[in-house]
């Protein structure tokens, strides 16, 4: 099983189902959540025919707790925010980083041993939402008037955890003259120390990520 066919399996297909409970619960009809997920208005009735808690319970054995709920609150906030494009955006890119981030490689491999030495994902380059915020992030900085004084002079960087880990700029942020200037744009592993340190201070206060 190819690993997009394996994250369909294993990921998307039951946060549709728990997702369709949960926009059900809500008060959305079946075609409007057929819409929203990208799905026909009779797929969304076979997933609500099924327990949410058998979808849930799936999801668990990929997302920590604390990950699944982060991930129901940002959809169900866009569900009521943005355009169909960007909800389906969404879910497309947190699963394309799930995969890009490697940690989908053990269960791929119990399933399917022959793949032991497989490593097919970490080909895959995506830009994701964990990457628009630190980039966001430094738009912010760069803007700032004599914000350039604050850069310390053994530079600094941003870092954000996301599903594909800590994302951060290539080498650091820098001056040059009175601009502050960053090489290349934000992606996994960009910043290995600050990635570190921000993970611990995750494990301690889960609502820290920056």
């Amino acid at each position: 099983m190819l690993p997009l066919e394996f994250v369909v399996e294993i990921f998307i297909s039951p946060l549709k189902g728990f997702i369709a409970h949960e926009l059900a619960e809500r008060g959305y009809s079946q075609s409007r959540i057929g819409q929203l997920l990208g799905i026909s208005q009779p797929a969304v009735s076979a997933y609500l025919k099924t327990p949410k808690a058998h979808y849930e319970e799936k999801l668990l054995k990929v997302l920590e707790r604390r990950e699944l709920d982060g991930l129901r609150r940002s959809i169900l906030a866009l569900v009521d925010s943005v355009a169909v494009e960007e909800v389906i955006r969404y879910i497309n890119n947190y699963a394309v980083a799930l995969l890009s981030s490697l940690r989908l490689c053990p269960l791929h491999r119990a399933a399917y041993p022959a793949l032991q030495v497989c490593e097919i994902c970490r080909d895959l380059v995506v830009y994701t939402e964990t990457a628009r915020k630190v980039e966001v992030g430094f738009e912010i900085l760069k803007r700032c008037q004599n914000c350039h004084r604050l850069i310390p002079k053994v530079l600094m960087n941003i870092v954000e955890l996301g599903p594909e880990g800590g994302v951060g700029f290539p080498g650091r942020i820098y001056v040059e003259g009175d601009q502050i200037v960053a090489r290349g744009r934000p992606r996994p592993g960009g910043s290995r120390f600050l990635a570190t340190l921000a993970g611990e201070v995750n494990k301690l206060h889960p609502e820290i990520k920056a």
